[in-house]
């Protein structure tokens, strides 16, 4: 049995599809498609009203999974498959013991090639939640994907309360939200970012940060002057690394993970230097509170206080994640979400298998759609109490220009938090706020 709220469906739908880059820019193109089966089980129907875009879509899923000589056969296998992954929207079918009703403002993320580039989707019901109190579908559409990455390579490499960590590509989509989650669970945050989005990345939290296009201070000397007054780094969360030859040029793991002193601890050679100071902390001006880093949603608490570019949350105890032993160093905390095609077997095979075949100190992190419900709970509740809020860019039309000129931008490189398609929401004029009118 299911609960639904309309009766008088239409047959068909716009969906962005993937599709041949010589007869479509960026190899996407927006066209009619059936509307999904409302009655599925385990599945709920739901309207979108908005869709994030993220670089995995615009690199057609494969980005650089596969190697060159046969990325343009693997692309030929996806076109016509609906692109997207990120969206937020209303309920309109779903199962009378689902938990969700017809009308529910929820969001989530849909299974590669099912697509959320669409007007509506059928989801799994353990890929969706309620949206966020206090975001706009636009902003509750780019959460899914970046926020699951940061909770679930946290929760994996045992970040913890006290701990340091450096995110490398801080005002990105990931980056952005890794700074305010890390910060939430109480660890002290360093970000590398450019000249333009310093004062950004400071307002989400972070205790340091590190101009990397400034030519008279190179990045590996300000990190060992960080180290010297705070202490090494326990992980490092490195979002601009990958198998491209602009994101590898800046060689950041070879130069970081060799630096002459050390700045991150290596498992073996440092455990006993490791242990952080036991505390739940306060940043006044730049950072954020304290979040449970055990998954749990319940009895946390925050006040909250925005001002320009600068956030202050202070954290009440019972949002510290417990320390335990907070001296553990994780046998691979230099963590890439991009690497060469053999890293991407390596990180399937962990993730499928639990067999990690990568050599000490570093680690490709590939992440969890499936039973992400309660992790989706979790960056809710984060939001309802004021320590984490996605930035969104850019919010583009639903069609062949606006979806085109998403994948454009991505491929730049340039993004300072999120871009989003308005789905069913209206698109800001060019002399307006980047922010949804529609909630």
């Amino acid at each position: 049995m299911s609960a639904g709220c309309s009766p008088s469906l239409p047959s068909k739908m716009r969906a962005a599809v993937f599709a041949s880059a010589s007869h479509h820019a960026q190899g996407i193109h927006v066209q009619q498609c059936s509307v999904p089966t409302p009655h599925r089980r385990g599945r709920a129907l739901v309207r979108t009203r908005a869709a994030g875009v993220n670089p995995v879509d615009a690199k057609f899923l494969i980005g650089d999974k596969v190697p060159r000589l046969i990325d343009g056969m693997c692309r030929w296998f996806v076109r016509g498959y609906t692109a997207g992954i990120d969206f937020a929207g209303e309920v309109v079918e779903a199962p009378e013991d689902s938990g969700f009703s017809c009308g529910d403002a929820v969001y989530g993320t849909m299974p590669p090639t099912a697509g959320s580039f669409s007007e509506f989707v059928s989801v799994p019901l353990h890929q969706l939640a309620r949206k966020p109190e206090g975001l706009t579908f636009a902003e509750a559409s780019v959460l899914p994907l970046s926020g699951l990455t940061c909770v679930q390579a946290f929760e994996q490499h045992h970040l913890v309360a006290g701990q340091r960590l450096l995110v490398i590509g801080a005002s990105g989509g990931v980056g952005h939200l890794a700074v305010q989650i890390a910060t939430a669970m109480g660890a002290v945050v360093t970000g590398i970012c450019s000249t333009r989005n310093l004062a950004f990345v400071r307002g989400l939290g972070a205790a340091h940060v590190i101009d990397y296009t400034d030519a008279e201070h190179d990045v590996i000397d300000a990190l060992k002057d960080i180290v010297a007054s705070d202490g090494m780094f326990h992980m490092v969360l490195d979002t601009v690394s990958s198998n491209d030859a602009r994101d590898s040029s800046h060689s950041y793991q070879t130069r970081i993970r060799n630096s002459n002193p050390p700045v991150v601890f290596d498992h073996k050679r440092d455990a006993a230097k490791a242990h952080p100071k036991r505390a739940s902390h306060k940043h006044s001006g730049d950072g954020h509170g304290s979040d449970s880093s055990d998954g749990s949603s319940a009895g946390s608490s925050a006040a909250s206080h925005h001002s320009g570019s600068a956030t202050t949350v202070t954290a009440t105890a019972d949002d510290v994640a417990p320390a335990g032993d907070v001296g553990d160093i994780d046998p691979h905390n230099y963590v890439t979400i991009g690497g060469t095609p053999w890293a991407w077997v390596q990180a399937g095979a962990k993730r499928v298998l639990g067999l990690n075949t990568f050599g000490a100190g570093h680690e490709l992190f590939w992440v969890r759609f499936p039973y992400s419900q309660h992790e989706l709970e979790r960056l809710t509740a984060m939001v309802e109490r004021g320590a984490l809020r996605p930035t969104v860019q850019a919010i583009l039309p639903f069609d062949d220009d606006g979806v085109q000129e998403a994948f454009r931008r991505l491929h730049t490189r340039k993004a300072r938090g999120k871009l989003t398609l308005a789905i069913a929401i209206d698109t800001p004029q060019p002399n307006q706020s980047q922010q949804e009118k529609d909630t």
